[in-house]
C-alpha cells in the first residue's frame, strides 16, 4: 500500500512538472507575440517625415506621398574606359649627346621649392583626370593631367598605377613642344602629390632632345 502511494505521488509530480513547463512555454509565446504586436504597433505609429519645394508660402505643407530624394553622401567616379600600353615605344630615343645639359627651368618654374624664390606656376594649372587599364597586367591607370590655361600646353603628368601590394607614382615633365624634360619615379602606399624633394625616395631622369643624360637614385635620409 505504501509502495501504490509512493508511485502515485510521483506520478502525480511528473504531472504537476509538466503542467507548470507547459504553462512555461504558453507564457514565453505569449510574451514573444506582445514584443512583436508592440513592436509593430512602434513601427506602424512612427511618422513619415515629407518634405517638398513650396512655390509659395500656401503651399508650404507637403503632402505625405511627395518625399524628396536626398543627394548621396558618396561620389561617383567615371567608369573606367579604354586601356593603355605603357611599353608602347612612340616616341625615338633621340642621339647620345654627352654634352647636353638638363633644362632646369621646366621643373624649378613648375614647383615650389623651398629656398627657390620663383616658382610655384604648377598651382594656377588646370587639372584633367582619367582612368585607363594597362593592357600588359590590367592594373587601373590613373592620371592627373595638369594644363596651362593661358597656352593650352601639358607641362605636367602624374602616372598612378594600382598594383597588389603598392602604389606606383611617376612625374612626367614636358617641355612646351610636347617633349620629356624629366621624370621622378618612386612606390609607396598612398598618393601624396609632391616633387622630387632630396628628402624624397626614388629614381630621377634627365632628358634633353628626347635623350637620358643622366639618372639619380636617392633615400630618403632619416632625421
Amino acid at each position: 500500500m505504501k509502495l501504490k502511494t509512493k508511485y502515485l505521488t510521483l506520478f502525480f509530480g511528473l504531472l504537476a512538472t509538466t503542467a507548470v513547463l507547459h504553462g512555461c512555454s504558453n507564457r514565453t509565446e505569449e510574451v514573444r507575440n506582445a514584443h512583436s504586436a508592440a513592436k509593430s504597433n512602434v513601427t506602424a505609429s512612427k511618422p513619415i517625415i515629407t518634405s517638398a519645394v513650396a512655390t509659395s508660402p500656401s503651399s508650404a505643407v507637403a503632402k505625405e506621398d511627395e518625399i524628396k530624394e536626398e543627394e548621396p553622401l558618396y561620389k561617383l567616379y567615371p567608369v573606367l574606359t579604354g586601356e593603355i600600353d605603357v611599353y608602347e615605344e612612340k616616341v625615338k630615343p633621340g642621339k647620345r649627346n654627352f654634352k647636353a645639359n638638363w633644362d632646369e627651368k621646366i621643373f624649378y618654374g613648375l614647383e615650389k621649392v623651398k629656398g627657390r624664390k620663383k616658382g610655384g606656376k604648377l598651382k594656377n594649372y588646370e587639372v584633367l583626370r582619367k582612368t585607363l587599364i594597362n593592357k600588359n597586367n590590367r592594373n587601373r591607370m590613373e592620371y592627373e593631367i595638369y594644363r596651362n590655361p593661358k597656352t593650352g600646353k601639358i607641362n605636367k603628368i602624374v602616372s598612378i598605377e594600382y598594383r597588389k601590394k603598392d602604389l606606383e607614382l611617376t612625374d612626367y615633365y614636358y617641355i612646351d613642344e610636347g617633349k620629356i624634360n624629366f621624370i621622378y619615379q618612386r612606390k609607396d602606399s598612398i598618393y601624396t602629390p609632391t616633387y622630387a624633394s632630396p628628402d624624397k625616395t626614388g629614381s630621377r631622369y634627365y632628358f634633353n632632345k628626347d635623350s637620358l643624360i643622366k639618372w639619380r637614385w636617392e633615400t630618403s635620409r632619416l632625421m
